[in-house]
């Protein structure tokens, strides 16, 4: 396995209240990672693949 490095927003960093040393899980899902806490039942931050990011981006939808 390659050691990586994650870079978080600071909001996120300071929200899911991380400290030197806390260990996360790491989950591969089809869209890209999942990190949780190690006590949460929820991921915290979802790194999602360009091709799924794209796909979710907003777009105008117009009624006729």
């Amino acid at each position: 396995a390659q050691p990586w490095q994650l870079r978080l927003p600071s909001d996120v960093f300071a929200g899911a209240e991380l400290e030197p040393g806390h260990m996360l899980a790491v989950r591969e899902r089809p869209y890209g990672f999942g990190l949780w806490r190690s006590h949460d039942a929820q991921p915290f931050y979802l790194v999602v693949h360009d091709t799924w990011a794209n796909a979710l981006q907003a777009r105008p939808v117009s009624v006729n």
